[in-house]
This record gives structure tokens, sequence and C-alpha cells, in this order.
């Protein structure tokens, strides 16, 4: 069952969602949220959430994405929040998850990351925090 979280990151019923990245703990704390929903394999998604460990892991998949994601769909990539980030509206509370906080892409920093995909021409949305430890930032054509 879709929780509110999805709801927050405009996921509804029948959109088709991919979820990816090698930071495992993030991955399987999206999926969690994303039980329920269309998980294609192939064919066209309308949001995909990337768990990177890196600003390269990011872009790669992103590039494979691009060729897969809608004319209006979207890409969430969950990186760890900076201390200065406020929390914004569509905040979503991590803290009843057991593996929250353990999530190691620290070294990935906002700015690297903005740059990074306006190079691929996608536009950075505001960032969602998940918890105090991480944030979901959207990124749209």
């Amino acid at each position: 069952m879709k929780t509110d979280a999805a709801h927050k990151w405009g996921v509804e019923p029948g959109m088709r969602v991919w979820v990816g990245g090698h930071n495992v703990d993030v991955r399987r704390y999206i999926e969690r949220h994303l039980s329920g929903t269309i998980r294609p394999p192939i064919g066209p998604v309308h949001k995909a959430f990337i768990a990177p460990q890196s600003v390269d892991e990011a872009v790669h998949f992103t590039r494979k994405l691009l060729t897969r994601l809608v004319p209006n769909g979207s890409i969430w990539v969950v990186i760890a929040r900076d201390a200065s980030e406020p929390s914004e509206t569509c905040q979503v509370d991590s803290s009843k998850d057991s593996d929250a906080g353990v999530f190691p892409s620290d070294a990935i920093t906002p700015g690297e990351l903005h740059e990074a995909m306006q190079a691929l021409g996608l536009a950075p949305g505001e960032p969602c925090g998940l918890g105090d430890t991480y944030s979901a930032v959207l990124y749209h054509r």
C-alpha cells in the first residue's frame, strides 16, 4: 500500500515508478514507501527515484532514465541533508524507520548535484526533507 510519503512525492495511482541506485539503505526506504505502485522493468515511467552514492552515479542513472521519462515526468534524487537546509512542506518523518540515519551518501553536495543535473537539461525543484538526515531533490525537464 502506498504511504503518505508517496503522496507527498507526487506518486498517484496508476503511475509507473522506477527506483534504483547503489545506496541500498536509501533505496529500501524509498521502496517501502512505494509498495503497491507499478514498477516496470522497461517502458515509460512517470516518476523515478535515484539513491546514489556519488554525483557520477546520479548522472549515470539520469542519462538512462531520460529516454524512459514521460514528457511531464520527474526524477527524485535522495542525498544527505545539508544542515543549513530548511525543512520544506513535503517533510517526511523517517523516525519510525529502523534504518533512518545510516545512509552513506554524505559525499554528495546539493550544489554539485544541481550543476550535474542542469547539465543534463533538468531543472531542480525544492528539496523535500526525509527526517533529519536526508533530502529528496526533485528534478524535471
